[in-house]
């Protein structure tokens, strides 16, 4: 198996539902739910969605107790659900025992089944699997999605409004990464596997969203196969029928460019955001019919910013969020564009003082109001004590007082936010105090 390290960014994916408009309010009233996980030993990677009526599931993955995956300790996929009306449902284990199993990422139609990807090791490669639940807590058998004896890792899901997923992920094809994609229908029938990035360069980080129909829009960056050693975003879209669109460029010639993110409205149209050159943020949108906008750069002149973000409602505005530093300390901002390409001022959401805001997440509800999730680090930088945070920015761009959803002494971390169509919001982390994941919801 091929070894190599990157910076791992997971990122939620879920269906959009249609809705009436409701009124947005900037504040939210937050309810914590306390520790969703049990046992001992650390919890990584939370992830949480969400579905139209605001029935919400929660996965990780976590140490089982058991040190026989390959002479070492074994790691396993979990999840719990929670109704609208604050039921938690059971632990389940997604994951076989004896096998290592890592970054999950869950997503949901809008009637509650959810399903999971992750990636798992035998020992020598990593293989893409994923499992599905239904609403009414029924588990599939777990299904291997990437072919044996070539590593595949790295995986994302978006799901449609049918329950119809489309994976993602990274494969080493024995000289290059590659990205691949592969389907699952909702009665649990897996398409073909299709190679999305064409040979002679390196593709990874791949990212995914789809429309309500199932066509899909992937993103990722390639690597040196253009005559220089700069990095591009590239897009590529694939009908519900399966046929896969031209390659596009996003990012300009001669330019790095890297951490790609997409969102896609119900329509099909698609919202690309990733950083460019000098360290800014840059946007560009592509029609349901394969055109692109111009490129559109975000973020201030300065000191670089990252970990774009980028989320849309149902008429295709989309909202933006990174995080940038300004020599002194970090904060985290957001812009929104409407759907005809207009760009909103610059708001920044924390960072003043002593504050280090990390970790940054966004979610857009389908009205168009945004609700973002960080870490907060207590006193100066560095420091080890970490709360998580929340903000709401309404379609209208008014921000709602920030709150406070953990102790800091708990060190929260990886934070992940999904909304509903009724204006809830589910937050989910990672407290490496107490080795749990915990989670808070959110009414605006």
């Amino acid at each position: 198996m091929r070894a190599y390290r990157r910076c791992f960014i997971p990122i939620l994916v879920f269906a959009v539902v249609l809705v009436s408009a409701l009124p947005a309010m900037a504040g939210a009233a937050w309810q914590p739910l306390g520790s969703l996980s049990s046992g001992t030993g650390p919890v990584e990677y939370p992830g949480v969605a969400v579905d139209a009526s605001g029935n919400s599931v929660f996965v990780w993955q976590r140490l089982d107790g058991t040190t026989n995956c390959y002479g070492g300790s074994c790691l396993r996929i979990q999840t719990r659900a929670r109704s609208a009306a604050g039921i938690l449902g059971p632990i389940q284990s997604l994951s076989p025992s004896g096998r290592n199993a890592s970054l999950p990422h869950v997503a949901v139609d809008p009637n509650g089944n959810a399903v999971f990807v992750w990636q798992s090791s035998d020992g020598t490669y990593l293989r893409i699997q994923t499992r599905s639940r239904s609403a009414a807590g029924t588990l599939s058998p777990t299904l291997t999605l990437s072919a044996p004896y070539q590593s595949a890792e790295y995986p994302q899901l978006a799901v449609d409004a049918n329950g119809n997923a489309v994976f993602v992920w990274d494969r080493w094809d024995g000289t290059n990464e590659r990205i691949q994609a592969r389907t699952l229908s909702a009665a649990g029938t897996r398409g073909s596997t299709q190679t999305l990035s064409a040979a002679g360069g390196d593709a990874i980080n791949a990212q995914v969203d789809v429309d309500l129909n199932g066509n899909a829009v992937f993103a990722w960056e390639r690597c040196c196969y253009d005559g220089t050693n700069n990095q591009r975003i590239q897009a590529r879209a694939r009908s519900t029928a399966g046929i896969l669109s031209s390659t596009q460029t996003l990012s300009a010639v001669g330019q790095t460019a890297s951490s790609a993110h997409v969102a896609v409205d119900p329509n099909g149209n698609a919202v690309f955001a990733w950083i460019g050159t000098g360290g800014r943020i840059q946007a560009r949108a592509r029609s349901a019919a394969g055109a692109l906008s111009s490129t559109q750069t975000l973020s201030d002149l300065g000191y670089g910013a990252l970990e774009p973000r980028v989320g849309v409602d149902r008429s295709g505005n989309a909202v933006f969020l990174w995080q940038r530093f300004n020599g002194m300390e970090n904060s985290v901002q957001v812009r929104a564009r409407s759907a005809t390409g207009t760009l909103s001022s610059t708001q920044t959401l924390a960072g003043t003082g002593t504050s280090v805001p990390v970790g940054a997440e966004i979610a857009v509800d389908p009205q168009g109001n945004a609700v973002i999730v960080w870490e907060h680090e207590e006193g100066p930088y560095p420091c080890c004590s970490r709360a998580e945070e929340a903000v709401v920015r309404s379609a209208d761009g008014t921000l709602g007082s920030t709150q406070v959803l953990s102790s800091a002494s708990q060190n929260a971390q990886e934070s992940q936010v999904a909304v509903d169509p009724n204006g809830n919001a589910f937050a989910v982390w990672r407290e490496t105090t107490n080795g749990q994941v915990h989670a808070s919801v959110g009414s605006y």
